[in-house]
């Protein structure tokens, strides 16, 4: 039962910071843009609710899918991406709903059908994704030094650099106060060996960083359920 008061709780505070003001805070330009800035603060609550389902299932405590919850609902960047019309918080949520979808079937010929739905359904409701806009290569310089800009304390913590409707550069990908708490929950990953994790978010980086329109493109937005489950463990 408290688990349910907590996470009920959790969304509608979430639900409070994506809806107060949402038709001034950042500018509304066209009166059509409200829905699917309202679409969005729904999907929003869906990345939330299974975050906290799934980092439940894959780290076995409910205290770490609320708390993971929690840092997801609160982060700079998933609060400013939850606030505008979002393709990349759109596609997050098919992700996270195929995931969730199937580790809950049993047979393989399930997941693979889920797998390829999810898949499409990613490609329509995400389709800025840079591959999908126009997929080019990259220099291998260009690649080396979006990377390490991609990596660096300064985009971490400090600038977020990539695209913000919103004008809320000044804020990292997480706070500050957060780092001891990743730094913890990454080492613990690393004791138990959970390969899945880093592979995920490595493949992400290296999508992210090969972007011929970085910085402003939002791929690495993908990393925020990783994010909050690292620090919330």
């Amino acid at each position: 039962m408290k688990r349910v008061i907590f996470i009920v709780l959790i969304l509608f505070w979430t639900a409070i910071l994506r809806l107060f003001n949402l038709d001034k805070v950042p500018t509304l330009f066209h009166p059509s843009s409200y829905l699917p800035r309202l679409d969005t603060v729904v999907l929003s609550l869906l990345n939330i609710y299974l975050s906290y389902k799934l980092t439940t299932y894959y780290s076995n405590k409910v205290k770490v899918g609320l708390l993971s919850a929690f840092i997801l609902a609160v982060l700079p960047w998933t609060l400013e991406e939850g606030r505008v019309y979002s393709t990349v918080n759109n596609g997050c949520a098919i992700l996270l709903a195929g995931i969730f979808l199937w580790q809950k079937l049993q047979t393989q010929w399930a997941k693979i059908f889920i797998s390829l739905i999810t898949i499409v359904a990613f490609s329509i409701f995400y389709p800025d994704i840079w591959f999908l806009r126009s997929f080019k290569l990259i220099p291998v310089l260009n690649f080396r030094d979006n990377l390490f800009r991609l990596l660096s304390p300064e985009m971490w913590f400090f600038s977020n650099t990539t695209f913000y409707h919103g004008g809320l550069r000044e804020w990292g990908f997480i706070f500050l106060s957060l780092f001891p708490f990743f730094v913890y929950g990454l080492i613990k990953f690393f004791i138990k060996k959970a390969i899945r994790v880093f592979i995920l978010l490595g493949i992400i980086v290296i999508v992210a960083a090969l972007s011929p329109y970085f910085p402003e493109s939002r791929e690495f937005f993908l990393v925020t359920p990783f994010l909050s489950l690292i620090i919330g463990k």
